[in-house]
């Protein structure tokens, strides 16, 4: 959540496993179990709990937007994706418009059931209570969280999440309480196990003495810091959508019959319009004078609902060519998307499009963490919603921001444009594809289209090459020149890059305080063996390939390029004080290692 809310996942929520009971009449007495899985604010939930209350009889619901980690159980057991979804013991009845239909026999049948009957093995699962807390501090779409969270359900352990994705306050205190700076990060009540490599080396022995720490003890005072609980009936803060009455205008415009092909000798510009036409139009339809029209007409061409043929910066009442923007040529993933609302701040839009985009990357997310099904992804009710809103992108001003804005900015879609290229594209498996993928995964951005390639090395890196790159991504004519950093950032490499064996613990950037951010998630990166690692002993030091590749972004050779990663190491790391006795001796060897383009793309079954 934002707007100062905080979110936490209280998985196996005590809140989120809550026994009903009715004012009006005692509830029946039952050895077995009613368990409905509901969301927050269903109608549908709502009409089968009021059954259940008018029955007399209590049940067991389990809050899906509480508990997540129970919607693949309930779908596996259901076979569906809806909610509410209803059993009576192990007996699976379905979902609302299901129990509403049953008939009186049926429904007797299956009261007597949960009223005689024991709880059997077979009933769906519910959270359990414990005294004691496992916290979790996890980030979105984080595969060695997922991992985690997975293996406490596979145990049936109870544990309270905390997303720093939703309260970035807490990086802080859970950096100071382990001393690192990678996620996930677990504790068993004021115990610290580590991250997911300490917990999966964990013996029998000693995991069975933490589950028994929070059996058998509460939570002692000195626990890791949690956010209290939000009321249900909070919603997450959302910038109102507001009718853009000029997308009106444009649609009439475009229905007109003024939008046409116009043929110069032998070139012809498709689906364009003079500018004198559109004013002229403007007069008709606004019943407004000639000037008035066309400032009006200006101010359309200034909020990028239309662009010039060939080029030019401002608009002119003559016979010079515009298109509308969707008329554009563009294969952009998100030229097509036709957008009513008027755009959103660009800084808040970027964060809520890459939430958006994390929010479905863990909800596609294989139990392991290894895999991602991008085609369920692409069929998905909240992917479709995910592009509507990438629509936005393409009427906002970026070339105004500040550094600190643009940096935030262009990560974030940098980010969330990976995700949606590997959905519609397909991921690259080899050196010529990955090229093209690159080079033509796009959004349209304020009127231009602005490619993996292009944001990366265009914007961020200040118009440097890249890898494979003979030119420069813009000339000094381009347009998007206008929204290129006047310095490149080496920080940005950590923050577009996550292929480590721990997540930074920020997957979200925000203007205000970006180069701390930046710098937090370079230090995660070096701290791990993949991204940095000292052999005093053979006087070996080890970098990631990235800085290889962008070496001119870190120094000028290998000694400048060693001497930015100890600067950036922070002080407390063991690995800090090996790499500085090599450096005073300066007798050592670098060496880059193998970047591993392994894919996370859910294989597909043989038919």
């Amino acid at each position: 959540m934002s707007g100062g809310l905080f979110t936490i996942r209280f998985t196996f929520l005590r809140s989120g496993c809550r026994g009903k009971s009715s004012p009006r009449a005692a509830k029946m007495q039952l050895k077995g179990r009613v368990t409905v899985y509901s969301i927050t604010g269903c109608p549908h939930c709502k009409a089968a709990k009021t059954k259940l209350d008018e029955l007399n009889l209590s049940y067991t619901e389990v809050n899906l937007d509480e508990n997540p980690e129970y919607r693949l159980k309930v779908i596996e057991l259901t076979g569906r994706r809806t909610v509410p979804q209803i059993f009576f013991n192990g007996r699976y009845v379905g979902g609302n418009d299901d129990f509403q239909a049953l008939g009186k026999n049926e429904l007797e049948d299956l009261i007597s059931d949960v009223r005689e009957n024991a709880i059997p093995e077979t009933a769906p699962p519910v959270p359990e209570k414990y005294p004691g807390r496992i916290t979790l501090y996890s980030i979105s779409g984080c595969p060695h969280c997922r991992v985690v969270k997975n293996k406490f359900e596979d145990l049936n352990l109870p544990f309270t999440e905390v997303n720093m994705d939703d309260n970035p306050h807490f990086r802080k205190p859970v950096m100071k309480l382990t001393g690192k700076r990678t996620l996930p990060q677990i504790f068993f009540n004021s115990i610290h196990v580590g991250g997911i490599e300490e917990f999966r080396s964990l013996s029998k022995e000693d995991l069975l003495k933490l589950i028994d720490e929070i059996k058998t003890r509460p939570v002692p005072k000195n626990a890791p810091p949690v956010p209290a609980p939000v009321d249900a009936a909070s919603t997450e803060a959302q910038i109102p959508e507001e009718n853009d009455d000029d997308a009106s205008l444009i649609h009439l415009f475009k229905r007109s019959g003024v939008v046409k092909d116009h043929r110069n000798l032998l070139v012809v510009h498709k689906s364009c319009f003079m500018g004198c036409e559109l004013v002229s139009w403007i007069q008709q339809h606004q019943g407004c004078g000639q000037e008035q029209a066309a400032e009006f007409a200006g101010g359309l061409f200034q909020s990028r609902f239309l662009s010039a043929v060939h080029g030019d910066d401002t608009f002119k009442n003559d016979k010079t060519l515009y298109r509308l923007l969707e008329d554009e040529p563009s294969k952009s993933l998100n030229a097509q998307v036709v957008v009513d609302i008027k755009p959103m701040p660009a800084s808040a839009l970027a964060v809520q499009l890459r939430k958006h985009i994390l929010k479905l990357y863990g909800q596609f997310l294989s139990p392991d963490g290894k895999y991602v099904d991008y085609k369920g992804m692409k069929d998905s009710e909240l992917f479709r919603d995910y592009v509507q809103s990438t629509g936005q992108l393409q009427r906002l001003n970026v070339e105004d921001m500040t550094r600190e804005e643009k940096l935030a900015f262009f990560i974030n879609i940098y980010n969330a444009l990976v995700i949606h290229a590997n959905v519609m594209l397909g991921i690259p498996t080899t050196t010529w594809q990955r090229y093209k993928f690159f080079n033509s995964a796009s959004y349209r951005i304020g009127g231009h289209d602005y490619s993996l390639q292009d944001i990366e090395n265009g914007v961020l890196r200040s118009n440097r090459k890249g890898v494979g790159m003979l030119t420069r991504p813009f000339s000094k004519s381009d347009p998007r020149m206008r929204a290129a950093l006047e310095k490149p950032e080496p920080l940005i490499h950590f923050a577009l890059v996550c292929g480590a064996k721990s997540c930074p613990p920020i997957k979200t950037y925000s203007a205000n305080g970006i180069m701390e951010q930046l710098r937090c998630a370079a230090e995660a990166f070096l701290e791990g063996e993949d991204g940095c690692g000292v052999d005093a002993d053979k006087k070996l030091v080890k970098l990631s390939k990235i800085m290889d590749w962008y070496k001119c972004d870190f120094g000028a050779d290998n000694a400048q390029v060693v001497q930015w990663v100890y600067d950036c190491l922070p002080a407390n790391c063991n690995k800090k004080c090996h790499l500085s006795s090599l450096m005073q001796d300066r007798n050592y060897k670098v060496t880059f290692m193998q970047y591993d383009w392994g894919t996370n793309s859910k294989p597909q079954s043989k038919q």
